[in-house]
């Protein structure tokens, strides 16, 4: 399943229970096994994993909620699908590319 959603309904709808994780000091976020596209604002990445979406976990996460933690994948999450073809990373088949995942954010991948 791709989400597909702008900035403002992330950070108005999804992020509020982020940012007071993150705000309480919490040292690590999970990522999730969606593929996302956000389609607004300071977002330019494209289609890509959650586990490997810049936009997600680099300029969101880190840099305007200032998490300072972790994030690791959840199991097998950066998995690629076969709907994923094409999207940041992923050959169908196969894992994200870990220097891709890792350059989008991605700490920790669980097997």
């Amino acid at each position: 399943m791709t989400e597909v959603v702008d900035e403002r309904t992330l950070f108005e709808v999804y992020y509020p229970p982020f940012q007071a994780a993150v705000d309480a000091g919490v040292s690590a976020v999970m990522c999730s096994y969606n593929l996302i596209n956000c389609t607004s604002g300071m977002c330019n990445s494209g289609r890509a994993y959650a586990c490997a979406n810049d936009d997600i976990l680099n300029k969101h996460l880190k840099q305007t909620m200032g998490f300072k933690g972790i994030v690791m994948s959840d199991w097998d999450a950066t998995k690629c699908q076969a709907e994923a073809a094409g999207s940041g990373g992923c050959k169908s088949g196969s894992y994200i590319d870990k220097e891709f995942a890792a350059d989008a954010g991605l700490d920790l991948e669980m097997p």
